[in-house]
């Protein structure tokens, strides 16, 4: 999807980032981070990308399973 987002609204994103992240704090980073490693099996999801779109079937065929999901 990020192939069809517009070069102005990418570079208002990047400047509103840029404006605050002084102000977060560095711990949340590395939870969301760390989060995100354990839900995607992110070597599958890199072979799927091949300079392409990646469908939501596809991402959520790389979410890990885990026993305890509900």
């Amino acid at each position: 999807m990020a192939h069809k987002i517009p070069d102005d609204f990418k570079n208002q994103a990047f400047n509103i980032y840029e404006s605050m992240k002084n102000d977060i704090p560095t711990w949340w980073l590395e939870f969301v981070s760390k989060y995100d490693e354990c839900i995607y099996d992110y070597p599958k999801l890199e072979k799927l990308k091949n300079n392409k779109i990646i469908s939501i079937n596809e991402l959520e065929d790389c979410i890990i399973q885990q026993k305890n999901r509900p």
